[in-house]
């Protein structure tokens, strides 16, 4: 990030030199278009990057959910013995 403020400042003093007659405004323009340029190729390997994390994020999701074993599902009246036969044996208690 200081690299990056360093160069944007370098383009803000070069501007101020324009305006002053210290250099010529297609000296200027030429240092913006480089800029530009580095930090698109800066953006786009970043991007570059987040999609490649992204791929191996949803290959290991995957495998994961492979490695776990289904859970069963309980039918519904098991589930109601259950119930009942706990509040039954603590009401006996």
């Amino acid at each position: 990030m200081k690299k990056f403020e360093e160069e944007l400042n370098y383009l803000i003093e070069l501007s101020g030199k324009v305006l002053t007659g210290q250099i010529e405004a297609e000296e200027f323009e030429n240092h913006r278009v480089l800029f530009i340029k580095e930090q698109q190729a800066k953006i786009d390997e970043l991007m570059e990057k987040m999609r490649e994390l992204s791929q191996e994020n949803e290959s290991l999701k995957s495998q994961l959910e492979k490695q776990q074993p289904e859970i069963p599902e309980v039918p519904q009246s098991v589930a109601d013995f259950i119930v009942g036969h706990k509040f039954n044996h603590y009401k006996m208690v």
